[in-house]
């Protein structure tokens, strides 16, 4: 009897805790926390990152232009070393 009032014990402990502590919304390096944008980049297209590598929700993107050609990057500082890296 007291294996089961642990366990009901324990699985309500569980679910109090599940519900109470929700997922954090996932900040990457788009820096779009410090934008205050985190509504945005859910189901949409995603753009690659010359600099870092990575793939960026377009409404997170830093857009830049070289050569008639559009560029998206993750942050101002991806696309300043872009800019340092094209001049070269």
């Amino acid at each position: 009897m007291r294996i089961i009032l642990l366990l009901i014990a324990g699985y309500l402990a569980y679910r109090f805790i599940k519900k109470y502590s929700k997922e954090k919304p996932r900040r990457g390096a788009s820096g779009a926390a410090k934008r205050g944008e985190t509504g945005k980049g859910k189901g949409e297209d995603t753009v690659f990152d010359e600099v870092c590598q990575t793939y960026v929700p377009r409404s997170f993107a830093v857009k830049g232009e070289k050569e008639g050609k559009t560029y998206f990057f993750c942050s101002e500082n991806c696309r300043e070393k872009f800019k340092e890296l094209a001049g070269r």
